[in-house]
């Protein structure tokens, strides 16, 4: 059928997307909430000595709740989008990055198919920025008693994840059209972010609103279906192809980088 068409779902890549979730969730579940906790820690440590009062009593007028809701979802936005940049830009975060977009083809499996490393990062990131996101806001309006929420999920994310998340990484063209494509990232916009074209390097970096890709000068709006495959460079997700390339070729890459630093410094000391 055209929704599961069976050379996706059965494609080596595919295939691989289900492998990465089984191992990463079943065996190394608790490093990206250990990192997520960490950070918490440190940052709450670090704003302990700044004289803000982090047990004065709640707000829970509902007004307040939904604005904090509104104001969560663009941290999260903002904080999600801008690790997600530097996933791209810093080379050393990027190697990781790959296991990511070398998928073939794109299923909603996809969305989790990440290196432990990676995921680590991001759960680090992203907890961190929010966590100073909620400091501003205790600071400035004291605590909020929490944000409108679904399942445990602020409201506005739950809508965008009902709305969008899933079909992000498919095969199946979805945009927004011309009005609403300037506003939110539509699925047709990370389909283009998962492009192997040149012309599409780098773009769409986003996860709600357009506005972060503005910012980053990285907006390619989607105008009709284009024709492209997704990957990144051949001869690099040729070396990506296998399981164990998957987990280990990064790291290995990664530990590249610092080779030769370790020699240029060897041999400073050693004239």
């Amino acid at each position: 059928s055209r929704l599961f068409p069976r050379e996706i779902w059965r494609h080596r890549s595919a295939r691989h997307d289900v492998f990465i979730i089984l191992i990463n969730d079943g065996f190394l579940f608790f490093l990206p909430g250990a990192a997520a906790a960490l950070s918490v820690f440190l940052l709450h440590q670090a704003a302990s000595g700044t004289g803000i009062d982090f047990s004065q009593p709640a707000e829970t007028n509902i007004w307040i709740m939904l604005a904090f809701g509104i104001y969560a979802a663009l941290a999260w936005d903002f904080f999600a989008s801008y690790g997600h940049y530097l996933k791209h830009k810093v080379p050393l975060l990027w190697e990781f990055h790959k296991v990511h977009h070398c998928a073939e083809v794109l299923t909603p499996l996809t969305a989790m198919r990440r290196h432990p490393v990676e995921a680590v990062f991001s759960a680090a990131f992203v907890t961190a920025g929010l966590s100073a996101a909620a400091i501003v806001w205790i600071a400035i309006f004291g605590a909020p008693g929490g944000s409108l929420e679904i399942g445990g999920v602020t409201l506005f994310i739950y809508l965008w994840r009902l709305l969008g998340y899933n079909i992000r990484h498919s095969h199946v063209w979805i945009s927004y059209g011309p009005f609403w494509n300037r506003v939110f990232i539509s699925p047709a916009h990370h389909q283009l972010h998962h492009s192997r074209d040149p012309k599409h390097y780098d773009c769409n970096f986003g996860h709600i609103f357009t506005c972060w890709d503005r910012v980053f000068g990285t907006l390619y709006e989607p105008v009709e279906a284009e024709n492209f495959e997704f990957g990144i460079e051949h001869e690099e997700n040729a070396k990506l192809q296998t399981l164990g390339a998957l987990y280990i070729r990064p790291m290995q890459k990664a530990a590249e980088r610092f080779v030769p630093a370790r020699q240029s410094s060897l041999t400073t000391v050693e004239n």
